[in-house]
């Protein structure tokens, strides 16, 4: 980005949709244990400043998963 190479930003911001949807259904962030939620919230913190510049993650919106 301080090379104002937006559209590779932006293509590292789309491969990261994957890794980031697993976290989400993989993990649970905000865990019983302190520690491991402080490191969990930690890595969350550190996608969002690397991304902030492109993307306000504040609008994100949970969506409905599929009936069971």
């Amino acid at each position: 980005m301080a090379a104002g190479d937006f559209a590779g930003a932006f293509s590292a911001l789309v491969a990261l949709r994957e890794p980031v949807d697993r976290f989400f259904t993989g993990v649970v962030v905000m865990d019983p244990d302190v520690d491991r939620r402080r490191t969990r919230l930690g890595l969350l913190s550190l996608v969002r400043r690397c991304f902030a510049p492109l993307a306000d993650f504040s609008r994100l919106q949970e969506t409905p998963g599929p009936s069971a």
